[in-house]
């Protein structure tokens, strides 16, 4: 799982994929940003994962439930980031790890979800807009 978090987040820092500006200044962060992250930026959260053994051979598929949270207060700009990282995950075709591991093309689990936070202690509101792929990675067993 780890190897293919770095190469998600290595693939959301990648320059020539236009989401440097939304993903936070070390982003995207795992579940939460550190405090004082200024706006906007991404976090994701491992939901799950279920190997398929089918074939029992040396390799197999593990499947990864990943959710990214993209939040800002303006709400306007929390939907375009949204659609836009919605955009690029969804044409995706793989992203290779390390050890030669490779995910297939991701599958979007829904169409995004929009929420507004409460208003925080400054006065201040948090939109956010969630997105659920589930990226299948050709692992080799035993690893």
């Amino acid at each position: 799982m780890q190897k293919l978090l770095t190469s998600l987040c290595n693939w959301f820092k990648d320059t020539s994929n236009g989401m440097t500006t939304l993903i936070g200044a070390a982003g995207p962060y795992l579940d939460i940003a550190p405090e004082g992250t200024d706006f906007p930026y991404v976090t994701y959260t491992v939901i799950g994962g279920l190997p398929n053994w089918q074939g029992f051979t040396t390799t197999y598929v593990a499947r990864c439930h990943l959710q990214f949270t993209l939040r800002d207060v303006v709400a306007d700009t929390v939907a375009t980031n949204t659609e836009l990282v919605a955009s690029k995950l969804d044409v995706l075709g793989s992203l290779t790890m390390t050890d030669g591991e490779l995910t297939r093309r991701p599958i979007r689990i829904e169409e995004p979800r929009f929420v507004a936070e409460p208003i925080d202690e400054n006065g201040q509101r948090v939109y956010a807009g969630i997105l659920e792929y589930r990226f299948n990675v050709q692992r080799t067993r035993g690893v």
